[in-house]
């Protein structure tokens, strides 16, 4: 566990970067916001980057991010606001760095009788949040965005719900 004190430290620097579409784009990851999903996530099969957290919220963190060797970070409010990318202190206490991982569509097919919720133009990343928790909650096998292009279980760009499928072939390999 290491203490990051200013926004010049290269993993908060590339973290931050990610409230920029681009960024995620490129990098391929994204951020998952808030000490439960941090936790599922590194529970789960989810390829985490690096998680960054406030000292209250890394006890808990500290030994699954251990048993995965994944880098914590632990960092004050002030670091936390500008990482989220709001202009306001808000309740977030961790923020997992996550890798995006790519289904193909016999991947996707291949789920039994999944449930899958798909959003189109989310512009918003706050509002990802909320759809990733809202599909955890459901039991959703994936999460299809259009803009984030996030997924439960993986990736798939699509630009509409009747697109998806055959997006998840094309660019899922």
């Amino acid at each position: 566990m290491q203490e990051i004190s200013g926004i010049k430290h290269p993993a908060f620097r590339d973290a931050a970067a990610l409230t920029k579409e681009g960024a995620r784009t490129e990098s391929g990851c994204y951020l998952a916001e808030g000490e439960d999903l941090v936790l599922q996530a590194l529970r789960a099969s989810s390829d985490i980057v690096s998680v960054f957290a406030l000292s209250a919220a890394a006890v808990s963190i500290k030994p699954l991010c251990a048993a995965r060797s994944v880098p914590l970070y632990t960092i004050g409010t002030g670091l936390m606001t500008k990482l989220i990318g709001t202009g306001y202190e808000t309740a977030v206490t961790a923020v997992a760095v996550v890798r995006q991982r790519l289904l193909s569509e016999a991947e996707l097919l291949a789920l039994p009788d999944a449930l899958i919720l798909a959003g189109e133009r989310i512009q918003d990343p706050r509002n990802v949040g909320v759809l990733v928790r809202t599909a955890e909650a459901a039991g959703c096998a994936a999460l299809l965005l259009s803009a984030i292009l996030v997924i439960l279980l993986g990736i798939v760009p699509s630009q509409s719900l009747d697109m998806a499928i055959k997006a998840a072939s094309i660019f899922g390999g």
